[in-house]
């Protein structure tokens, strides 16, 4: 399957979604799967499905820990308090899952904790 084939069977499963949600769903299938598995179209359907809460997940926690750091970034670096201190490390684990999770290694990661 072809990258244009991909990002066509993904839209079908995802008829509401824009375009980018589209694409970025289709480079996080063909990260997280060998070309076999995108053949059949359920079970396609079936990585769409498995892969959507984390990514809301993962994109939602981003979003609120760089809101979060918008408010820690007025402050003087040698006056953060223990709240911010801790606002700076959920950035780093945000961060780090969100790059995990476009690098193909958020399932791996939590596959081999168990």
């Amino acid at each position: 399957m072809n990258a244009e084939h991909l990002v066509n069977e993904v839209q079908a499963i995802m008829p509401s979604a824009s375009q980018f949600e589209v694409l970025q769903m289709a480079y996080l299938v063909s990260v997280e799967t060998e070309a076999s598995e995108r053949q059949d179209s359920g079970r396609l359907a079936q990585i769409v499905q498995e892969i959507r809460p984390r990514l809301r997940a993962a994109s939602d926690q981003y979003s609120a820990v760089t809101h979060e750091l918008s408010g820690v970034g007025r402050f003087d670096p040698c006056k953060f308090s223990p709240n911010q201190l801790w606002s700076l490390l959920r950035s780093i684990k945000a961060h780090s899952q969100l790059l995990q999770l476009y690098m193909g290694r958020i399932g791996q990661t939590s596959s081999a904790a168990r």
